[in-house]
């Protein structure tokens, strides 16, 4: 059944329709359609690339404004003859680089979730940038809630793709050498010139279809931490995890896999067993606690958001509720979701990146997400809030965060606030220059 637009997204359809190649809106803010709506009225053949949990949503909304589209998925054999067949085809970015090497029968190339092109030193950013300028009259429209959560470097490739240059440059790597050195101690690129990072996000405000939350009124983020203090097993539990860092010959740390480690030991996991070995995880049972204290509400419903697929079948399985991580299959998955919007089922756990896009938990403004540990992904965590959102939503979505106090650590926060402040960094691009 044909939806009804809203006003901003005409005016998203319309900024495409002239010439326009950038959705820049915030999560649940209608990309989808104002795009198909484009793509009808100038009377092309997409091919959208999206991630895959994304691929039954453009399927199902193309169906619904009468258009005929196929997801192309399976084995390699069953991918390529499914390319054969008429209609939009929608494909994952890991296999678009694998399979797609002409443009002649599209009209348009749509790159939702866009940020996925961002390094043009990958296949997948590579593959387009290369694939894109041999068919300069193809259009490319890129779509994403978050362009660049951690950096305007992030914007370079996607712009080359989209556009054909960038700061007046054709190639990634040339770009990147005259704007940006590489930070050893941080581990990351910083701008020669400190003005480059603002006028980058400058001119692609400019150049971009923006819009955020806050635009259309739509309902607050109420954002909580809720902490947990660690008993004694779980001390030895995370010196225990914390030992396992260490090389064995000269006692060395490797940080990254000590901090990854220590967020484990927030959720009982014995990083060496991979596995819940306590009898009584602290702060998973707050967790259970939480939302049954939450279900007393008729209405509400419940998302348990997770990093770990051991925490996630763990707290699945005591709740007796569905699990969606990277190893569920399409149709447990679209199973899974369907139940949850319809009501049907009142809870899920889901690992963040599972679920981080293209997905609807706001359950008629009574949604809850409830973060057992966080991704140390600001894209991540930025897509994976606004699922609690949509254009309809008008009630505050409450989101809750639990950290895990060791009597010297709190990882869990940590990780919090570094993510938030991505969120922070994004959500400021949108009101620049307002």
């Amino acid at each position: 059944m044909s939806k009804t637009p809203y006003p901003h997204q005409l005016q998203a359809s319309e900024y495409l329709i002239n010439g326009g190649s950038y959705l820049f809106m915030e999560p649940r803010t209608g990309k989808t359609l104002s795009t198909i709506l484009a793509i009808k009225a100038l009377g092309l053949r997409a091919l959208i690339l999206a991630p895959k949990s994304v691929l039954p949503v453009w399927r199902d909304e193309l169906e619904a404004e009468g258009e005929k589209a196929v997801v192309i998925d399976g084995t390699k054999l069953k991918k390529q003859k499914l390319l054969t067949e008429p209609g939009h085809h929608i494909i994952t970015y890991e296999s678009s680089w694998r399979l797609i090497h002409n443009l002649s029968t599209y009209g348009v190339v749509v790159f939702d979730e866009a940020l996925k092109l961002q390094n043009g030193e990958t296949k997948t950013g590579s593959h387009w940038r290369k694939l894109g300028r041999r068919y300069p009259n193809v259009c490319k429209w890129g779509l994403s809630g978050a362009p660049c959560p951690e950096s305007p470097l992030q914007l370079a490739n996607q712009m080359i793709v989209l556009q054909g240059s960038w700061f007046n440059q054709k190639m990634f790597e040339t770009y990147r050498w005259l704007h940006w050195d590489y930070d050893e101690h941080k581990y990351k690129f910083k701008p020669k010139d400190p003005r480059h990072a603002k006028e980058a996000t400058r001119i692609f405000n400019e150049l971009s279809f923006c819009k955020s939350q806050k635009d259309l009124g739509m309902g607050d983020k109420i954002f909580e931490v809720r902490y947990v203090n660690a008993n004694a097993n779980e001390e030895k539990l995370l010196l225990h995890n914390k030992s396992l860092a260490k090389d064995p010959y000269n006692q060395s740390v490797n940080y990254s896999t000590e901090a990854l480690y220590r967020q484990a030991a927030g959720s009982g996991i014995d990083a060496e067993a991979k596995a819940i070995l306590l009898k009584k995880p602290t702060k998973l049972l707050e967790i259970i606690g939480a939302t049954q204290d939450l279900l007393e509400e008729s209405a509400t419903q419940v998302v348990i958001m997770v990093r770990f697929t051991t925490s996630g079948k763990w707290l699945a399985d005591k709740l007796g509720v569905p699990f969606i991580f990277g190893g569920t299959s399409g149709r447990d998955r679209e199973k899974a979701i369907k139940a949850y919007q319809k009501g049907e089922q009142r809870v899920l756990v889901c690992q963040q990146e599972a679920v981080k896009m293209g997905i609807d938990f706001s359950a008629g403004g009574h949604g809850v997400l409830i973060y057992a540990e966080n991704s140390w992904s600001g894209d991540t965590f930025i897509q994976s809030t606004q699922r609690a959102v949509n254009i309809k939503r008008s009630t505050p979505a409450l989101i809750i965060t639990y950290c895990m106090k060791f009597k010297e650590d709190n990882v869990d926060y940590k990780i919090y606030q570094a993510v938030k402040n991505k969120k922070d960094f994004n959500a400021k691009m949108l009101q620049e220059d307002k």
